[in-house]
């Protein structure tokens, strides 16, 4: 496609027959693919025809031939678009990097209301050890001795 990469599912004679009935797919089919076992042995030939015609058209025009002939596909993201789209874009999570960078981050595992949606950067590692091991009651020899055995970092 022109303006991107769509997927789509093909498992049976049947869906081949319905994709190679599209006027624009017409010249992908011939009398070895119309068996899974020849699409097989033509897999590289076949991903090379489609690829051929599929350049020649945009990502919607493509798919809505192919809800049209009932064959499963959809739009492939990349990240950034994916980042924006509606489901997703007012739920993911963020934080800000050392360098002051915004990054974006994954959405929380479920929707809570008004849970916080800016994180703090993570922590180097062992950054927290004293402090935590001060509030678990342990004294700074105590602590000094845990580093000084390497049982902590």
């Amino acid at each position: 496609m022109r303006d991107g990469f769509v997927f789509m599912a093909i498992g049976s004679d049947v869906q081949w027959r319905r994709f190679t009935a599209i006027p624009k797919f017409a010249v992908v089919g011939n009398d070895v693919r119309a068996t899974n076992e020849g699409r097989h042995a033509q897999r590289a030939a076949i991903h090379r025809d489609i690829g051929a015609v599929t350049v020649q058209h945009s990502a919607d025009e493509i798919l809505a031939d192919l809800r049209g002939a009932t064959i499963p596909a959809t739009r492939i993201h990349d990240i950034r678009q994916t980042r924006e789209l509606p489901a997703l874009r007012d739920k993911l999570t963020l934080t800000q990097m050392p360098d002051g960078r915004t990054l974006h981050m994954q959405p929380m595992a479920v929707d809570l209301p008004g849970a916080a949606v800016t994180l703090g950067f993570p922590p180097k590692y062992g950054q927290h050890t004293t402090p935590v091991l001060a509030e678990a009651g342990l004294s700074a020899g105590e602590i000094q001795s845990l580093y000084g055995d390497g049982v902590v970092a």
